[in-house]
């Protein structure tokens, strides 16, 4: 069966609205899963919040509608919102798992639907689960949201939220009891990776091929001198040229990674925004990147 792909957001409702709903218009989502608080007697002005979010979304949606239908672009279908309601959003057990199951399920219906999530909405407990579980589930993509201006602009306003009494206090007045969370690990890049993919940023678009790979060669602290196969067996040879490790160990696996991409209508390579976003996170100019 031929699946149409989808495009999908996940986000958490709490006290926000434009940082859930505009996303969902950049992105043109056509289905929307929002996790909310959802308490009888405690959360009616969270209930509030959530039904403002759905109003305009489904306000959007049926304008985007009728356009399609006018422009025959497409079938002119409605978003579909799918709720999540939950009092335990503040439960970080919780917010994985609903998170996962989400997650998984939409790449389980259609691995080819592009699946984001929004990781600036909601508690700071499903901000640390969603983020956890976007990397668990390959083909996710979760961002994040700015702020362009705020509700509470003066400093009167914000002195009347978060210093009630005359001395700093913030939003919550007397805090719980520290709960330890569960530690996965996450692998760093390869610091030889990303310390070759900074030098191929710097020189290797403006050099030949071959005067890169002879630079970057004579680089001790990049440069891997062993050529593995898919198995991970050791294959060198003396006879293999310096460009068919640069090949194998540098230009091959930073193209799986999805840090260098092929420019169009040529055979060279450049750096992808993924790539880019690697050597922000992971390279500092002077400092070691190893794990320690």
């Amino acid at each position: 069966m031929d699946l149409k792909k989808e495009r999908v957001v996940v986000a958490c409702v709490v006290f926000e609205v434009s940082k859930v709903v505009k996303p969902i218009i950049e992105y043109e989502a056509t289905r929307v899963h929002l996790i909310h608080y959802a308490d009888k007697e405690r959360g009616k002005i969270y209930k509030e919040f959530y039904d403002e979010v759905c109003g305009q979304i489904i306000e959007y949606s049926n304008i985007r509608k009728q356009y399609e239908e006018r422009s025959g672009k497409r079938s002119g279908k409605v978003i579909e919102i799918v709720e999540h309601a939950d009092h335990k959003t503040s439960d970080f057990q919780k917010m994985l798992m609903t998170v996962l199951y989400i997650l998984r399920n939409e790449k389980a219906m259609n691995k080819e639907s592009e699946v984001y999530v929004n990781i600036s909405s909601g508690t700071a407990e499903f901000t640390a689960a969603a983020m956890m579980a976007a990397m668990m589930v390959d083909g996710v993509r979760p961002f994040r949201v700015g702020t362009e201006k705020y509700t509470t602009g003066n400093e009167e306003q914000l002195r009347s939220l978060y210093i009630p009494k005359g001395r700093p206090l913030g939003l919550t007045e007397i805090a719980g009891a520290p709960r330890e969370l569960p530690s996965y690990k996450i692998v760093c890049p390869d610091e030889r990776l990303v310390k070759g993919l900074k030098k191929f940023k710097d020189l290797g678009t403006a050099m030949s091929t071959a005067a890169f790979v002879d630079m970057l060669s004579k680089q001790e602290d990049i440069w891997i001198d062993r050529v593995y196969d898919k198995q991970g067996t050791n294959r060198t040879n003396k006879k293999q040229s310096n460009l068919m490790k640069y090949r194998r160990n540098f230009l091959s696996r930073w193209e799986e990674e999805g840090w260098v991409a092929q420019r169009e209508y040529s055979k060279k390579y450049k750096i992808t925004d993924e790539g880019e976003w690697v050597l922000g996170t992971f390279y500092v100019d002077g400092i070691d990147n190893k794990t320690k």
